[in-house]
C-alpha cells in the first residue's frame, strides 16, 4: 500500500501526510503535530456515535434501576434496607447521574469538546460499576450476571472516537479493576465464579484489540490519505507551493477581509528570466530542481498566516502579502529578487547575468479594487520589468 503511494506522488515535495504514509504507523502514533489533528478529526468524526450511545446507555441504564428497586424493594413498609443494598442503590444512581451528565454534556454545541476525554472516563467508571454492583448482589446471596461487564469490555472498542491504546486502557481498566474487586469482596462458590468470568473478561480485551487495532489502524491510513489528496488539491505538484485556483479563492477572501480591516493586500508577480533558455541548456530535470529552489526561496517569505506563496504555472510564481504598505512591499520584493540571484544557479545561456535571476512586477489594493485589476496591475509591473532589462523590481 505503501509503496503505491510513493509511486502515485513520486516527486511530490514531502509533507507531513505523504511523509507519515511513506514512513508507516504499526505502532498506530503520528508526529506529535499529526497525532493532535487526527485526534480532533477522530473526535469530530464520531460525536454522533457518542450521542446514539450515550442514549442507548441512559435506556439500559434506566432499565437496571428498575430491575434493582423490584428485587430490593427499597420503600417497602416495614422491610428494612441492608447496608450493602444501600450502597447497591447509591451506585445505580451515581452513574445513572453520570450518564445524565454526559447527554448534557453532549447537547450543548460550546461543550462538545468535553465529550472525547469524557467517553472513556464515563465507559470505565460504568464498567467498573457494574461489576461491583453484581458482587454487592452476590454479597446478599441473590443471583448476579457479569455479562454486562464484559459487554461494556468490548464496548470499549467501539468507533466513539477513542484512538486503539485509549480503548485498550478503558478495556483493561474494567477487566483489572473488577478483578481486583472481586478477590476484596468475595469469597468461596462467588469468588471462584467470578475468576472465571475474569479469563473471559481478559480474553474479551484481547480480541476487541485485535479488531480495534485494524480499525484504527485503517482510520488512520484514510485520514492520511484524504488530507494528502486535499492537499494536492490546492498544491502545486513540483514545488509544494499553493497553486492558481488556491490564490484565486484565497484573494477573494482576503479582499473581504480587507476591507473590513481596512487595510491594503501586497501582490508580487515572479518571473524567471530566460527560463526556457535554461531548459534547451541544462534539461528539463534541471529546469525542474531550479523552480524547487526558487519555490524554497518564495516560501520562506511568506512568514505571515495569512500570506501565500504561489506557482502560477511555468517559472511564474507570486507572492500574496495581507496588510501591506508601499515601502514594505517593494522592500520585500527586492530581497526576494536578491534571494534568487544569491542562489547562484548557473545559467550560461541567460542574456542579463551567468546566474538564475528574477524579474518583478508589484501591485496594492486599492479601497474599491478587485482582485482581478490588482493582479492586471501587477502582471503589467510585470511586464515593464522584463521590458526595462529583468532582474528589477517595478511597481
Amino acid at each position: 500500500m505503501l509503496s503505491s503511494f510513493e509511486e502515485l506522488f513520486r516527486g511530490t515535495p514531502g509533507n507531513p501526510y505523504l511523509q507519515q504514509l511513506l514512513k508507516g504507523f504499526a505502532w498506530l502514533r503520528f508526529e506529535p503535530q499529526l497525532e493532535r489533528e487526527y485526534d480532533q478529526y477522530l473526535g469530530a468524526a464520531a460525536i454522533r456515535q457518542r450521542r446514539i450511545a450515550i442514549v442507548l446507555a441512559l435506556l439500559i441504564w434506566c432499565g437496571f434501576v428498575a430491575v434493582d428497586l423490584h428485587r430490593l424493594q427499597p420503600f417497602a413498609e416495614g422491610v428494612p434496607l441492608s447496608e450493602t443494598a444501600g450502597w447497591l442503590l447509591h451506585l445505580r444512581w451515581a452513574v445513572l447521574g453520570l450518564l445524565l451528565v454526559a447527554q448534557l454534556v453532549l447537547l450543548v454545541k460550546r461543550l462538545e469538546f468535553l465529550t472525547l476525554p469524557l467517553t472513556p472516563w464515563v465507559i470505565a467508571l460504568t464498567g467498573v460499576a457494574t461489576a461491583l454492583i453484581n458482587m454487592l448482589y452476590s454479597r446478599l446471596g441473590m443471583q448476579a450476571s457479569y455479562d454486562g461487564v464484559i459487554l461494556l469490555t468490548i464496548a470499549a472498542f467501539f468507533p466513539l472516537g477513542m484512538t486503539f491504546y485509549t480503548s485498550l486502557m478503558v478495556g483493561l481498566v474494567i477487566s483489572v479493576g473488577s478483578f481486583l474487586l472481586a478477590q476484596w469482596l468475595l469469597i468461596g462458590d462467588y469468588l471462584r465464579a467470578f475468576n472465571l468470568t475474569a479469563v473471559y473478561l481478559f480474553l474479551g480485551v484481547l480480541v476487541s484489540a485485535g479488531g480495534g487495532y485494524l480499525r484504527d489502524h485503517n482510520q488512520r491510513e484514510q485520514f492520511l490519505s484524504r488530507h494528502l489528496l486535499n492537499w494536492l488539491a490546492e498544491r502545486d505538484s513540483l514545488t509544494g507551493l499553493y497553486n492558481r485556483r488556491s490564490l484565486e479563492q484565497k484573494l477573494a477572501l482576503l479582499f473581504l477581509q480587507a476591507r473590513r480591516q481596512k487595510c491594503r493586500i501586497g501582490l508580487v508577480l515572479v518571473d524567471l528570466d530566460h527560463f526556457k533558455a535554461y531548459n534547451d541548456s541544462y534539461g528539463h530535470r534541471a529546469g525542474d530542481l531550479a523552480l524547487q529552489r526558487v519555490a524554497r526561496v518564495l516560501h520562506d517569505f511568506a512568514r505571515r498566516p495569512l500570506d501565500m506563496a504561489v506557482r502560477l504555472g511555468g517559472e511564474e510564481f507570486a507572492l500574496l502579502l495581507f496588510d501591506c504598505d508601499e515601502p514594505a512591499l517593494h522592500s520585500l520584493a527586492e530581497e526576494v529578487r536578491l534571494a534568487i540571484e544569491q542562489l547562484a544557479i548557473e545559467h550560461r545561456s541567460s542574456a542579463t547575468l551567468p546566474v538564475m535571476t528574477a524579474s518583478l512586477g508589484l501591485a496594492l489594493s486599492g479601497p474599491e479594487e478587485s482582485s482581478g485589476a490588482l493582479y492586471q496591475r501587477a502582471d503589467e509591473a510585470l511586464y515593464r520589468a522584463k521590458h526595462a532589462g529583468r532582474n528589477q523590481v517595478l511597481l
